[in-house]
């Protein structure tokens, strides 16, 4: 008797592992199946929500990854993406240096820039000038112009580093904002001096582009390296209302499409730039 009771148990427990072993493996089965399924829709199709229907254009056959090749919708998306924050764009930011005058750099940090362009501008004429209507009036004329210009440089993307007496050393991120902000320097310049009816601001413009040094330097954010001097240098060479310009800047295509639209023909000539060996290329723009 007692060992018929035994075998039922036995088996009851059996028939339960049984069930068991099924249902667990029922469960692995769907598993299975479904990552299967999972697989075969991402082989097959792309989401058209995500890729406005017709971004992509795949095989049937072949795995996403590769072959599937961009269209249209794709381009104009990725074309619609913002530009990504460079220290030469951030550096050129006016709002950026005015918040942050000191705190960009440590003091003993020195970073590298591969790209910068660079504007020098300076008066001709500024001592004459506050010997022929005095210190109080020629002082109000300069802060006006310094005016005028800090506002076509920040609207222009750049950024007024310092000024030097009557001169403005300011930074652009592209050679043509630099080119552009030269040009509308001059016409503010010829409108400010057609309104008082003499000629008594005349501005010397030279741009230049290359690689500098950004440092902090008498508390403020400031550049160094050859690029800087070469550009200092070639403002130095333009007469009035005239513009210098080297050949990193007129050859970009932003600049060369903003003086084709101004119908201006740049006139390249060899300079010796003091302290530099050599001679360099300078175009000056009538």
């Amino acid at each position: 008797m007692r060992e018929g009771f035994v075998a039922v148990v036995a088996a009851r427990l059996l028939l339960v592992a049984v069930y068991l072993y099924l249902g667990f493996a029922a469960v692995w089965a769907m598993h299975i199946l479904g990552k299967w399924i999972r697989q075969r829709k991402t082989r097959h199709r792309v989401d058209p929500e995500w890729v406005g229907g017709r971004a992509f254009r795949c095989d049937h056959d072949c795995f996403l990854a590769q072959v599937c090749v961009a269209g249209e919708a794709l381009h104009a998306m990725l074309g619609r993406r913002k530009r990504f924050l460079t220290a030469q764009r951030l550096l050129s930011n006016q709002t950026f240096r005015d918040i942050y005058r000191a705190e960009a750099l440590d003091v003993d940090q020195r970073l590298r820039i591969t790209s910068l362009s660079f504007l020098f501008t300076d008066l001709k004429g500024s001592t004459e000038l506050y010997e022929r209507v005095g210190d109080l009036a020629a002082y109000d004329l300069v802060r006006a112009h310094f005016g005028v210009l800090h506002e076509i440089v920040a609207a222009c993307a750049g950024a007024v580093v310092k000024t030097i007496g009557d001169a403005v050393m300011a930074t652009f991120p592209t050679p043509g904002r630099a080119l552009e902000a030269a040009l509308r320097m001059r016409e503010a310049m010829r409108g400010f001096n057609a309104g008082r009816h003499r000629e008594d601001l005349l501005v010397k413009i030279g741009v230049h582009e290359g690689p500098c040094l950004a440092v902090t330097l008498n508390e403020r954010l400031d550049y160094f390296g050859q690029t800087v001097n070469i550009a200092a240098r070639v403002q130095g060479l333009a007469q009035s209302r005239a513009i210098c310009a080297t050949e990193p800047v007129v050859g970009d295509a932003e600049a060369a499409k903003l003086l084709a639209q101004a119908k201006l023909v740049p006139v390249a000539q060899r300079r010796a730039l003091r302290g530099i060996s050599g001679e360099l290329t300078v175009y000056e723009i009538p």
